[in-house]
């Protein structure tokens, strides 16, 4: 089943992350602390993580990637990848779930 999300998309991605049981993979150039803050502390411990960002220095010097969201990603045992030209934004939860 697909649900095209216009508003409370955070909220479902809050939800998706809490129900999640093995994984949760986070692909985006743009990552902030805030949402990684609520992300991470909704995870169970055992579900593991994994983010594909785009760390230039345009994207951290502009504030669109917080690299106090990077560190938090690593602090939480995450995996952390880099991809020059990345532009796509997906999460995936337990490789079923999208948002």
């Amino acid at each position: 089943m697909y649900e095209l999300l216009k508003d409370n998309h955070e909220k479902v991605m809050m939800e998706l992350a809490a129900d999640a049981s093995h994984s949760i993979e986070c692909v985006s150039p743009y990552v902030k602390k805030e949402v990684t803050t609520k992300l991470l502390s909704r995870k169970k411990t055992t579900t593991s993580i994994s983010l594909i960002t785009n760390p230039s220095l345009r994207n951290l010097l502009s504030d669109s990637l917080d690299s106090e969201a990077l560190t938090s990603w690593l602090s939480a045992s995450g995996h952390v990848y880099g991809h020059a030209s990345l532009h796509a934004k997906i999460y995936l939860f337990d490789r079923q779930m999208a948002s």
